[in-house]
């Protein structure tokens, strides 16, 4: 099956491989699930934040990502927008009750909404949520000032994670995409303009 890394809606770099995902792929759970990092190098920005039980088109992904959803389409399993501006709750918009909780010093700032910003010093938002799909779409906004190293979003006990490698690549893992376990994309092009993708 698939497993794809698209930014700013163009496909970036894809696995194409004869083993399918794991049929219950827990995309957030536990304690090991975070946004956010307590270990990145510097500073990273994050909004927007979507979980969609399904492998979406690429003219899905181009037609919703310059906008803010209801919390109700279809398919949609998880979002938070960030725009909470006070207190330590991110609110999972879908209703679904997959809440975060904000640990650290975030600080929030203005992009679609309110959007938060870890400075790679204790910063997280934990969801204690398990979110089991064998199918699954992951979306979010991101900005880089400088040139962070860490993974950003994470579910480290099965292997779902995205990171900021050395060298400015943006990365992306998938438990059980080959038979000998987590398969890593890295993006093509360098991700460190201090620009939004």
């Amino acid at each position: 099956d698939d497993f794809k890394l698209y930014i700013d809606g163009v496909l970036e770099t894809n696995y194409g491989g004869s083993t399918s995902p794991t049929t219950s792929s827990n995309l957030l759970s536990g304690e090991d699930a975070y946004l956010g990092s307590s270990t990145l190098s510097s500073e990273l920005i994050l909004d927007e934040f979507r979980i969609w039980n399904t492998a979406r088109t690429p003219e899905e992904i181009q037609s919703a990502m310059n906008y803010q959803l209801e919390g109700n389409e279809s398919n949609l399993t998880a979002y938070y927008n960030f725009d909470e501006r006070v207190g330590d709750t991110v609110v999972d918009i879908t209703g679904n009750g997959n809440d975060g909780t904000i640990e650290g010093d975030v600080t929030r700032l203005n992009f679609l909404g309110d959007t938060l910003s870890f400075d790679g010093v204790g910063d997280t938002i934990s969801v204690a949520t398990e979110l089991n799909t064998s199918n699954y779409t992951k979306a979010l906004w991101f900005k880089a000032p400088s040139s962070p190293t860490g993974n950003f979003i994470s579910t480290q006990t099965t292997g779902h994670y995205f990171w900021f490698a050395e060298g400015n690549k943006i990365g992306a893992a998938h438990a059980g995409t080959t038979t000998s376990g987590t398969t890593g994309l890295l993006s093509v092009n360098d991700f460190n303009d201090n620009q939004w993708h």
